[in-house]
């Protein structure tokens, strides 16, 4: 789909599939499903299913979608890169990027997973 410019953005939890559906028609120009912060470390493999099949739903009717994964520097990075993303996304939004070399790591993570053609904000 591509990434565009936005006005809005919606966030909404990853283990709240009821918010997701929900999100689509708020008027965001962008829902962004979060798998970081608004997902409990307990919660962290049903937040990626959710994810993954949210941004699969979305994206198909129409909306631009993204997900927010854990940093680089988390246990959880690699599994959300592998699990929770989909070529469906605009983009992936990966916060804490502190130096260089973390987008290096998501490029390469993204790159891994077939996942190279996303934006990364």
């Amino acid at each position: 789909m591509g990434f565009t410019r936005l006005r809005s953005a919606l966030f909404v939890p990853a283990v709240r599939p009821d918010f997701i559906t929900k999100a689509a028609d708020r008027g965001a120009d962008a829902v962004v499903i979060d798998c970081e912060d608004a997902t409990p470390p307990s919660a962290k493999p049903e937040g990626r299913r959710n994810a993954h099949q949210a941004a699969v739903d979305l994206a198909a009717a129409g909306g631009q979608v993204m997900v927010r994964i854990n940093g680089v520097l988390t246990e959880w990075f690699a599994a959300d890169v592998r699990e929770g993303l989909s070529p469906t996304l605009a983009a992936v939004v990966v916060p804490k990027v502190e130096r260089l070399t973390d987008l290096d790591r998501v490029a390469a993570a993204l790159d891994a997973a077939d996942l190279g053609g996303l934006g990364v904000v």
